[in-house]
């Protein structure tokens, strides 16, 4: 029930934040090209690259009001990167501890190589 309950507001959150992106934006590409990939390569099932795109979603749109509401670039900045953060915590209860362990995997080769 309490699965179904927070599918059902993120719904919610997506219809809301989706029309707010009603045109194709840079941003819309950037959360598609990042589900796709992590789909792609986490082999998800459609709830879950659905999930994984509302959550992409919700943070874009939570970093659009960070750029709105600070103009200070350092501290811009840091509010990003705590968001960014919390990137992990959301994922890992829609991935399975195989996907998670190889989302792991490949995010930490990916800031390696970087």
């Amino acid at each position: 029930m309490k699965h179904l309950q927070k599918l059902f507001i993120t719904s919610i959150m997506l219809l809301t934040v989706s029309s707010c992106f009603s045109q194709k934006s840079p941003a819309d590409s950037v959360i598609s090209r990042i589900t796709q990939k992590l789909s792609d390569s986490l082999f998800l099932n459609d709830t879950q690259r659905i999930q994984v795109y509302n959550i992409n979603l919700q943070l874009e749109y939570q970093k659009q009001l960070q750029r709105s509401t600070y103009s200070i670039m350092d501290s811009l900045q840091v509010h990003t990167q705590n968001l960014e953060r919390t990137r992990d915590t959301l994922y890992y209860p829609i991935f399975t501890s195989y996907q998670y362990q190889l989302y792991k995997q490949k995010k930490s080769t990916l800031i390696s190589n970087n």
